[in-house]
């Protein structure tokens, strides 16, 4: 049939634009000149885009021409009738989906539901009325219209699901952990990631059961595990599980140690429909564990071998010193009669250098005494110029000796929080330390104050006029066997022990030990304690 020219809604009247179908694109195929006419006059006046056929096959080309929202078509028509376009139209996937209004004149139920049979999507019998036609024609667009946006946006849904789908497969690949889900009571493989095929071998999972893949889980509980978890819903994790498995599938079943968590997936209802694997392989962390620890308990052991070897060379080393420092000083006091003067020069010389030996001692005993935490802390409020009191006969010869000035300036009632055994220790080891540096002639000042800005707290200060300490050198003196200076005579030399016995007892007691330095000028060494 002839093609008739399809009206814009600008032609149209305004109530067109208003119309819920305006710019719908209508097909009407009928071979009645003046049922095609009555009605594009009436889809025209709604805004609808109308073309006109005048029979089936004309219907067919203009489908493939243009698609068409709707097509009203009559049921006689020549070269193809109405039912045979309709099964035309549904046999085409391109074209099936369009919707389709019978227009016949054979009324009556039965032809009605031969028209929804042949796959028509509703029947409209002549003559009908402009406001039936109208409302029909309204309605299957709207319905289509719907339909469409709805599969629209069902199809976007599918893409993102499919997209996110995409993406939390690829995570769980690349995951670090071992993951795989298992679907069904028999616990077969939907997917396992790269790390699961790492950690358990390269064995086809996907398609295959947990029992199927290592047949030696069942007699190790592992499958009853599963089925506990499928049958209650209820997750279940291990730590540290031993399990005997062929990971290499050289048919050799090895031993290793996983932590594991078997978690539920459920669907829709709640009903559990498959179980959730992650694992990891916890067997060399558990042998370097064991290790650790069995390295620990020989260090205990070897600590306390040590402890009980400081005992003896305790007992055995002090006792002869001791002993010796005891007949040279009996001798010095002539009871074996009178000495020249050269006797007792070499009498001296044997009591310092007994005395100073009985010092090395006493030093490495004490640091190994702190490195094993074998040291005992009574903590008191203590006077400090009770304590600097105590210290001044230990430390008199050596001041005179070197006939060194030594000025002693401590507020009275001062106390600090510390073990008054273990403060006179560290005041002797800064002042030995002060006199070994200072030259002849020098000065040795002790002071001590609150501090300005925290009145809780006590700073004692040992000053002296010695040789100094290098910048570089001023926080390594404070490790263990490390001195300042090396060009020193090997009788001025100690362990290098003392400093470091010193922070260490001081930090034990909440203290700090901290030195100021100019090469030359003297060093400061600053004890800070918490004030009593």
């Amino acid at each position: 049939g002839e093609r008739e020219p399809i009206a814009t809604s600008a032609s149209a009247p305004d109530a067109a634009s208003a119309s819920p179908i305006a710019g719908a694109r209508v097909l009407v195929a009928d071979d009645n000149a003046d049922m095609r006419d009555y009605v594009t006059r009436l889809l025209r006046d709604r805004g609808c885009l109308v073309e006109t056929v005048a029979d089936g096959e004309a219907a067919l080309d203009a489908v493939h021409r243009d698609r068409p929202e709707l097509i009203l078509s009559d049921v006689m028509m020549p070269r193809l009738d109405g039912f045979q376009l309709i099964a035309r139209l549904r046999a085409d996937q391109r074209t099936r989906g369009i919707p389709v209004i019978l227009l016949s004149a054979r009324a009556g139920e039965e032809s009605r539901v031969q028209g929804m049979e042949a796959g028509a999507d509703d029947y409209l019998v002549k003559p009908f009325s402009a406001r039936e036609l109208v409302a029909r024609v309204e309605g299957r667009i709207q319905i289509d219209r719907g339909r469409r946006e709805s599969d629209t946006v069902r199809e976007r849904l599918l893409a993102a699901v499919e997209v996110e789908r995409a993406r939390l497969q690829e995570l769980l690949r690349q995951a670090p952990a071992a993951i795989a889900v298992l679907r069904g009571p028999d616990h077969r493989y939907v997917s396992a990631n790269s790390e699961y095929e790492r950690l358990f071998g390269a064995h086809e999972f996907v398609g295959r059961t947990v029992k199927e893949v290592f047949p030696e889980l069942e007699a190790q509980g592992a499958i009853a595990m599963l089925d506990r978890v499928y049958s209650t819903g209820v997750p279940f994790i291990a730590n540290a599980e031993r399990f005997v498995l062929d990971t290499d599938l050289d048919g050799v079943a090895t031993e290793g140690y996983y932590t594991f968590v078997f978690q539920p997936i459920t669907d829709a209802g709640g009903q559990v429909e498959g179980i959730f694997v992650h694992a990891v392989d916890v067997t060399e962390q558990l042998r370097a564990r064991r290790e650790a620890e069995a390295a620990k308990e020989a260090a205990e052991t070897a600590n306390r071998a040590k402890s009980e070897f400081l005992a003896a060379m305790s007992h055995e080393l002090r006792t002869p010193l001791n002993a010796i420092g005891g007949y040279a000083q009996l001798l010095d006091l002539g009871i074996h009669g009178p000495l020249s003067a050269e006797q007792h020069n070499a009498l001296g010389r044997i009591q310092r250098s007994q005395q100073h030996l009985l010092s090395l001692i006493n030093d490495v005993l004490n640091f190994a005494k702190l490195e094993a935490g074998r040291v005992e802390y009574h903590i008191t409020d203590v006077d400090l110029s009770r304590v600097l009191a105590t210290v001044a006969p230990m430390v008199e010869p050596q001041l005179g000796e070197k006939q060194l000035a030594y000025d002693v300036r401590i507020p009275a009632g001062l106390h600090v929080r510390a073990d008054a055994e273990r403060l006179q220790q560290i005041v002797l080891n800064l002042l030995s330390n002060a006199i070994k540096f200072t030259n002849p002639g020098g000065t040795i000042d002790v002071s001590a104050e609150r501090l300005p800005g925290d009145p809780s707290t006590i700073a004692l200060r040992v000053r002296d006029t010695g040789i100094g300490i290098p910048q570089d050198k001023q926080e390594s003196i404070f490790d263990p066997f490390v001195q300042a200076h090396r060009n020193l005579t090997r009788s001025t030399e100690g362990t290098g022990l003392g400093l470091a016995i010193s922070r260490d007892l001081a930090r034990a007691m909440r203290g700090e030990l901290a030195v100021f330095s100019e090469v030359g000028r003297g060093a400061t060494f600053t004890l800070t304690l918490p004030a009593g």
